[in-house]
């Protein structure tokens, strides 16, 4: 696996006076004995150099203090604490399981760089292990973050973006179709436990297919992944979000349905799991919701921006009404301006229902130059994202 470079994170940050405190101490914390034994564990073994029963300890400690609602403060030591035992571990699935939510707990602005290297950790391992579910939360998560402190620059974002995409074409061409099958197949029979893999799996062998132009076969394996997930019983909006990501690219780029809503192409089963998906993400009737990477940006050596744009989206679909635009970083009104045309270029799938009430979203996209050196003869590649979320 790709080696990780993450920022050296804090162990053992919660007090010993609070967590392995007896009597008032302890009582007036308001911690559960579920919390502070494993804690106790993960300390122990940390001091006895036991990688692997310090990170079952952390992430007990992490789970129960999530389970009991303790204190944020409380929680986000914890949850350093495991990001740090999981990383020591190489158990990448935990780092990627705790990144996103851990990230989201260091919230102040003298946090932020901590946060950027906890999401830069998970980053990379999702995108060593082509973990769709978790990296579009992972780096929205970051982008906000910046965003919300106008905190964009230092690098920062630069250093979250710089893990492709798990859909990339530069990774998809690396991928070995007959081995995520064979992976595939084995997830079917692990059950519930394993739809996270089994659905970036199943992600990675229908976009392979789709760049290659086997748009058959790759909506055979979009059927195939909403009926397995269904089978198990799992009606989870992140697994859904994975699965449904580019689905309106490949309907308009096989013709299944370049307009429309596009639900009378899918099985009545599947109709209902995108119909629900539509319902809370928009899209775009084109083959991907990207920007296209401002070449004045890169020409005046500006490196990394986000934009946040409030919009609002009629149930009948087409184009957007923009309620709010705002831009961090350097050069804000360059990248501004190219959020702004692709919007206004943008026509959206109308919802199932026609009557249902127009969709309020927010669309937040980053930029950042990830390889070579603005204003030089050097080839500079230039990363963009975009994800929608429901304003509530």
């Amino acid at each position: 696996m790709k080696e990780l470079k993450g920022a050296a994170l804090a162990a053992g940050v919660l007090t010993a006076l609070i967590l392995a405190g007896e009597g008032p101490a302890r009582a007036q914390a308001g911690l559960p004995d579920t919390v502070t034994e494993p804690y106790r564990r993960y300390v122990q073994a940390q001091d006895a150099g036991d990688v692997d029963a310090a990170l079952a300890a952390a992430l007990e400690a992490w789970d129960n203090a999530a389970a009991a609602d303790v204190d944020p403060g409380v929680r986000k030591a914890l949850g350093t604490n495991a990001v740090d035992a999981a990383r020591n571990a190489e158990d990448w699935p935990a780092v990627i399981r705790l990144a996103e939510p851990v990230a989201a707990l260091h919230d102040g602005e003298d946090e932020l760089d901590t946060a950027v290297a906890i999401l830069e950790l998970g980053l990379e391992a999702a995108f060593a292990r082509l973990d769709r579910v978790h990296y579009d939360p992972m780096l929205a998560t970051g982008l906000d973050l910046l965003a919300s402190h106008d905190a964009v620059g230092r690098g920062r974002l630069v250093r979250l973006m710089r893990p492709s995409p798990p859909n990339s074409h530069r990774l998809l061409a690396a991928v070995d179709v007959d081995a995520l099958s064979a992976r595939a197949s084995a997830r079917q029979e692990e059950g519930a436990d394993a739809a996270i893999a089994y659905v970036n799996a199943q992600a990675a062998r229908r976009a392979v297919l789709t760049l290659n132009g086997d748009f058959e076969d790759a909506f055979a394996i979009l059927e195939a992944t909403i009926d397995q997930l269904q089978d198990w019983g799992l009606d989870q909006p992140q697994l859904f979000n994975a699965v449904f990501a580019d689905v309106s690219g490949l309907l308009v780029n096989s013709g299944l349905a370049p307009d429309g809503s596009g639900a009378d192409v899918f099985s009545e089963e599947a109709r209902v799991a995108w119909c629900a998906y539509l319902a809370r993400r928009p899209a775009v009737l084109a083959e991907h919701n990207l920007v296209e990477y401002p070449a004045r940006a890169v020409e005046r050596g500006y490196e990394e921006a986000v934009v946040v744009t409030g919009l609002r989206i009629p149930a009948t679909g087409g184009p957007a009404e923009v309620l709010s635009l705002g831009a961090f970083g350097d050069g804000t009104s360059i990248y501004a301006n190219a959020v702004r045309d692709r919007i206004r270029a943008d026509r959206f799938r109308p919802q199932c229902n026609p009557a249902a009430g127009a969709l309020e979203v927010r669309r937040i996209d980053g930029f950042a130059v990830v390889d070579g050196s603005p204003g030089r003869s050097r080839v500079v590649t230039g990363h963009t994202f975009a994800v929608f979320t429901l304003l509530e």
